[in-house]
């Protein structure tokens, strides 16, 4: 379970989410109090970082299954680049009084995490593919 490396990225990947979550994403000074504003504004972005931190954690745990951690990885690979265009477009095109946090780029992090997951699982299945193939 927590022995191969993609386990560790997906655990790795639960941390960055949940941190998304909890941790403001940007601080706007335009406000009277600018650090109460910039949590997760938008229902859809919660939802996203909600399913792939539960999906994330869940795969961990489908060790048996390959085929299917491969295919939830690739989706949550999907949705955290989605995220992270998402996050680009509102960056972009944001007032000059709202400051991003270093949380901004979590999702291309999560991306890249589960990428690297996704090949490593897929190498571990052509192993025993491979290994089962010598019996």
């Amino acid at each position: 379970m927590i022995q191969r490396i993609q386990s560790l990225f997906l655990v790795i990947v639960f941390a960055l989410t949940v941190t998304m979550i909890c941790t403001k994403m940007y601080t706007d000074f335009s406000t009277p109090d600018p650090y109460e504003a910039g949590w997760i504004s938008d229902l859809t972005s919660a939802i996203v970082l909600v399913v792939v931190a539960a999906v994330s954690l869940v795969t961990i745990f489908l060790f048996k299954k390959r085929m299917l951690q491969i295919r939830l990885c690739t989706l949550c690979a999907l949705a955290m680049l989605g995220e992270q265009i998402y996050i680009a477009v509102r960056f972009f095109t944001r007032p000059d009084t709202i400051v991003y946090a270093i949380s901004a780029i979590f999702p291309l992090l999560c991306f890249i995490l589960l990428t690297l997951s996704a090949r490593a699982i897929a190498k571990d299945h052509a192993l025993v593919l491979s290994a089962s193939r010598l019996r």
